[in-house]
């Protein structure tokens, strides 16, 4: 939730007001399924008091075609004027130098800036309209296209590179070591026994098999190589970008806040939520960017300053209460009140992100898959973020190449730049930056020392909402439903004889020790058991 800052002029100067409005999940058009996936991860109808603060307007008709569209669209437009002759003046950080990017600090410092890569697209929406109005368009788009992005083993892009793979082994068993390797996680995926309930556990258990699909794929590949399959796949093509930066009336109003939070003004916000006192933070290693050390939980009384660390999963959960904290309160709200009874295809995940940074921190180039598909609205509140967008399979090969080596990954960011593949953003306090899901990103947040241009900060802070794309979610919760949602490849020679030999031991051993059934399947938990024991034990030592 890789996933992975705002002004507090945003959403300013106002009485803070309270409404309450029914909350209820809407269906997409696919949506005839009532399974309990989606009873236990939409929320239910019932009432909230959904916070918003002055001049936020509760819209009661965000129907254009009906009889009151012209007198609201009045409205909006007054409305629009006087924001913005009361909103402060948001600094364009696109205006300013390209950034430079720190690579690596030790044991020779290497950093990246960017020189021909095109500043990515803004879009202007002035009303609420207008902006539903973007996300069904890309919704149609994701809707159309989804053989070619999803990443799920069942569609057709990642069923395609399977196929690759057996065929080249089979032929000239040049793949025959990786076959054993996609074959170890296609047996792992089998043995998980979710249940259909936990859905977004299956989905997760679905998204393993195809990571290591791809990481398979990458190997041995060029960087040519997959930018050719990139442009097969249409993920080049015109519209499917991976993400932009979006300004407007509507987006002063709704989304943007801008606050100068440094680590003492965030440290009692991330305390509030933290219910168990532990946070999850990471640090970057000085020999790679795109290498973590930890992600182990740190109590909130032990967080210190320091550049190259960050928390990507500080998070809150409004269906069950407010956080206490306005600007992820009001931000919930706004976007709840946006969606509510007027977008049948986005739903908003109640689960709420507060993504702190120190400068020199880097999230490596992702998809987001940790949940299904889905738009992510960032509001940067302070400090600065840097979005490098990239189609997915390139950025993903930039990530699996770049993990292992810092020079390779610089030479393939320059190459990159050179043939203007991509885009880059640098958002500052109140601007919103939006990711859509058939694309990839890298997320970097720049040092004053490299860019003396920008304003000095000391925190990035972004609030991030995520967007379910309703009829897709819909359409995974049948692909994942039923007892083989796990069965996506058939079993190969090998694991056939493996089978079988298997089989003609356990045959023996019951004879032998004279076993029920029921007694041997008891035997089998018990000693499986204790193997996950001892691995987990072996693990932990070899961490130490």
């Amino acid at each position: 939730m890789e996933t992975d800052t705002e002004k507090s002029a945003g959403l300013e100067s106002g009485t803070q007001v309270s409404v309450t409005v029914n909350v209820s999940s809407t269906s997409g058009p696919d949506s005839e399924s009532n399974s309990k996936s989606e009873i236990s991860h939409f929320p239910q109808k019932k009432k909230r008091r959904i916070q918003l603060l002055q001049p936020a307007q509760v819209e009661t008709n965000p129907n254009p075609t009906s009889p009151c569209s012209a007198e609201k669209g009045n409205a909006d437009e007054t409305k629009s004027k006087t924001l913005a002759a009361t909103r402060m003046e948001i600094l364009d950080y696109n205006k300013l130098a390209l950034p430079t990017l720190r690579i690596r600090k030790l044991p020779t410092a290497v950093t990246f800036q960017f020189q021909h890569t095109p500043r990515c697209e803004t879009r202007r929406v002035d009303t609420e309209t207008e902006l539903r109005s973007l996300f069904a368009a890309e919704t149609a788009r994701a809707w159309d296209r989804k053989d070619s992005w999803v990443r799920h083993p069942k569609m057709k892009w990642i069923a395609d590179m399977i196929n690759e793979l057996k065929v080249d082994a089979d032929s000239d068993g040049s793949n025959a070591e990786k076959m054993l390797q996609l074959n170890a996680a296609r047996r792992k995926l089998e043995t998980a026994t979710l249940t259909e309930d936990d859905f977004l556990g299956r989905w997760a258990e679905s998204q393993e098999l195809a990571n290591v699909v791809l990481k398979l794929w990458f190997e041995g590949k060029s960087l040519q190589d997959v930018i050719q399959r990139s442009k097969e796949l249409g993920h080049m093509d015109e519209g499917m970008v991976s993400g932009c930066v979006l300004h407007g009336n509507s987006v002063q109003r709704l989304l943007s806040k801008s606050q100068n939070i440094d680590f003492d003004t965030l440290l009692p916000m991330v305390k509030k939520m933290s219910k168990n006192r532990k946070v999850s933070l990471y640090k970057v290693s000085d020999e790679n960017i795109f290498n973590t050390v930890g992600g182990q939980s740190v109590g909130v009384d032990d967080i210190k300053t320091g550049e190259g660390q960050g928390s990507l999963n500080t998070t809150w959960d409004c269906s069950e209460d407010f956080s206490g904290i306005d600007l992820l309160d009001s931000y919930h709200g706004a976007i709840d009140e946006l969606l509510y009874s007027a977008d049948k295809d986005l739903l908003l995940n109640n689960l709420m992100y507060l993504i702190w940074k120190f400068q020199n921190y880097a999230t490596a180039y992702h998809q987001d898959t940790h949940v299904p598909p889905h738009y992510t609205l960032y509001s940067q509140i302070s400090g600065v973020s840097v979005f490098h967008f990239l189609p997915i399979l390139v950025g993903l090969y930039v990530t699996h190449v770049g993990n292992k080596d810092a020079l390779r990954l610089t030479s393939i960011l320059q190459e990159l730049d050179e043939l203007k593949i991509g885009s880059v953003a640098t958002v500052g306090p109140g601007q919103v930056a939006l990711i859509l899901p058939f694309g990839s990103h890298g997320v970097w947040v720049p040092s004053n020392a490299l860019n003396p241009s920008f304003p000095k900060f000391e925190t990035s802070v972004i609030r991030a909402a995520e967007l379910y794309i309703k009829p897709l979610y819909d359409e995974f919760v049948k692909v994942l439903a039923g007892e083989r949602w796990n069965e996506v490849l058939d079993v190969s020679d090998e694991e056939k004889a493996m089978l079988s030999k298997f089989r003609e031991a356990q045959d023996s051993l019951r004879k032998e020790m004279g076993l029920s059934l029921n007694d041997w399947h008891w035997l089998a938990k018990k000693v499986l058991s204790q193997w996950e024991a001892l691995e987990g034990t072996q693990s932990r030592k070899t961490a130490d």
